[in-house]
């Protein structure tokens, strides 16, 4: 019996000691003047579709079933309009200065997929028109142009203000991944094992990029060249669009998120690590194992990368420069960020849960009393 106590006693001593090593890791790593986030309302949801939460001039937008889109005040959660869209929302996306596109869809309908732009202020519709797409639809936003990029390989431009269709464009194959755009080109991986390049202005091919695995992942950085993560966990920087390789780096095992800092290129990779790679030459800055894959492309800012992982109840918040823990968001018990978080003015971090929207701010803000739908 003794030694039964003992064991127990022991067992107890190692989990305090991992959370207390934990929390003091944490402590030991937060800047002077760093200002901790707390928790600041949360909004209970009856139902949602999962995902699509976006912010823009203060206000928190996120989609729910039957075609709804929700506008919420992210410092206080009080609802500032509902819009009645019908069908299912596939995809959101804020325009800037122009409003909040959205892409609905209606099962066996005609023209069941359309592109909406929403007023941001009222939610009121400013135009409408259907989209060619049969499948999941990717959304990106660059030069004035909303690119509707279709599972299938169907790639169509439309004029952000207007809903002008301006080109149509069909890749060499289905899409692996979801697509990256620049001002200048639009770069997406294919099951034709190519990177297919278009210039953004016309939709016209620019060139293949030959690739020997599924790409998983892609992005375009500042300078043009294009970065792709596959399937077997190598991420390679192009160095042009004929496929010349400038560097390359090998993860344990897929890669799921690439993002361009100012640091050099933030790396989710299935393996459960988060990989700072030199923008210049691809070698490990730094590397910080998560309790689960990661959930999406994490968040960066004021120097602070923001990502969670899939089996986790919390969110991190580590240094963009060091790769140690700054910040951690706690959610509750079976609770699991669906989507990518948003941050909106006042330093207010928004995350989409399974059963709620949670805010965090390090900032004073006043939550709604009633705390949830109205």
């Amino acid at each position: 019996m003794k030694n039964r106590y003992t064991a127990i006693f022991t067992a107890l001593l190692t989990i305090c000691g991992t959370f207390w090593a934990q929390a003091a890791d944490i402590t030991d790593t937060k800047p002077a003047n760093y200002a901790p986030f707390k928790k600041c309302w949360e909004y209970n949801l009856t139902d949602s579709n999962g995902g699509s939460l976006v912010s823009s001039n203060g206000t928190i937008y996120f989609a729910e079933s039957e075609g709804r889109i929700r506008a919420l005040n992210a410092k206080t959660s009080n609802v500032d309009w509902v819009s009645e869209l019908g069908g299912s929302i596939a995809a959101t996306r804020v325009v800037p200065k122009l409003g909040l596109a959205v892409i609905t869809r209606k099962p066996a309908a005609a023209g069941s997929v359309m592109l909406r732009l929403l007023n941001l202020e009222t939610g009121l519709v400013k135009y409408s028109v259907p989209v060619e797409a049969s499948n999941v639809v990717y959304m990106l936003y660059a030069a004035d142009r909303l690119i509707l990029a279709d599972t299938t390989g169907i790639v169509t431009a439309f004029n952000a203000a207007t809903g002008e269709k301006l080109w149509n464009t069909k890749l060499s194959g289905n899409l692996t991944a979801e697509p990256a755009v620049s001002p200048e080109m639009f770069a997406a991986g294919t099951s034709a094992k190519k990177i297919d390049v278009l210039k953004l202005p016309t939709g016209a091919i620019e060139g293949f990029i030959p690739v020997e695995r599924t790409v998983s992942a892609i992005t375009i950085r500042e300078n043009e060249m294009i970065v792709a993560g596959d399937d077997r966990g190598y991420v390679t920087n192009y160095k042009n669009h004929a496929g010349e390789i400038w560097w390359r780096f090998k993860s344990g095992a897929r890669i799921g998120t690439l993002l361009e800092t100012r640091a050099g290129m933030l790396v989710g990779s299935f393996d459960n690590f988060i990989y700072l790679l030199s923008s210049y030459a691809g070698d490990v800055r730094w590397k910080r194992r998560l309790d689960g894959r990661i959930v999406s492309a994490p968040l960066v800012f004021d120097d602070l990368v923001l990502a969670a992982a899939s089996t986790e109840e919390s969110a991190v918040a580590i240094g963009l420069e060091h790769g140690k823990p700054v910040d951690q968001f706690m959610f509750g018990e079976n609770r699991f960020m669906l989507s990518r978080p948003a941050i909106s003015e006042g330093h207010v971090i928004v995350f989409g849960l399974t059963d709620s929207i949670v805010a965090f701010s390090n900032s004073p803000c006043t939550a709604n009393e009633k705390g949830g739908q109205n």
